[in-house]
């Protein structure tokens, strides 16, 4: 069920104060949150305390606010509406059907075939609408069913199975965000990585140094 505009209509989907989307299971949501935050913590861990040590404090302050950023926009484009389009209810379906001379058959099945398509104004411009005969109205311009939710959504992009939920015209801008938010985090880590690996390096190497200067000579003179 999902309910938009105080109506309640059958769909795959679960609303959340009428602007939230997502679909049933929340195993990928919670999954992809936890692997984030589990690599963002071994890297926190384990890099970050060579780094601070060594004053190289902006790569902690940069990690921290990309990873929020990649978090906040994450839960945005999961959980927010793409732009489902509600759908009419019994009486406005038989106004549409009559209008346009849309017949069916006992098992709802439309003959002789698909409704055509009839022209809508937008901004006064007219544009051609097919008719969603799972959702049983004209869709908007640019919008498409999701076979997933079983919706209709404005500007459909595609359905991404790592957020669970459609991307659309109301969640397009934060799908993009987590990209790029979450692309600055990887790139971030990786030279963040590769400075505390230096570091390290700079300091076992004088140990190495000193181990094979002291041992190698004892070596060579026990023969």
């Amino acid at each position: 069920m999902y309910m938009r505009r105080g109506q309640i209509y059958p769909s795959n989907t679960v609303s959340y104060f009428r602007t939230c989307w997502t679909y049933k299971s929340w195993g990928t949501v919670v999954g992809v949150l936890t692997l984030i935050l589990i690599l963002s913590g071994l890297h926190i861990g384990w890099d970050f305390p060579i780094l601070v040590k060594n004053h190289h404090f902006y790569f902690p302050i940069l990690f921290g606010i990309a990873l929020f950023y990649t978090i906040l926009n994450y839960l945005f484009a999961a959980l927010h509406d793409p732009g489902v389009l509600p759908r009419p209810n019994a009486d406005e379906i038989l106004q549409i059907e009559k209008e346009q001379n849309i017949q069916t058959d006992l098992n709802g099945n439309y003959f002789p075939s698909v409704p055509p398509p009839t022209t809508v104004l937008v901004k006064n411009f007219p544009y051609s609408s097919t008719y969603c005969y799972t959702c049983r109205t004209y869709r908007l311009p640019r919008a498409s069913h999701c076979s997933t939710c079983n919706v209709c959504v404005q500007n459909f992009d595609h359905h991404c199975p790592w957020i669970n939920n459609c991307v659309g015209l109301l969640n397009y801008r934060y799908f993009c965000n987590f990209i790029l938010s979450i692309s600055a985090l990887c790139f971030i880590a990786f030279v963040g990585c590769g400075v505390a690996a230096y570091l390290r390096w700079d300091i076992y190497k004088n140990e190495i140094g000193l181990f094979f200067a002291y041992n190698i000579p004892s070596f060579f003179n026990g023969f």
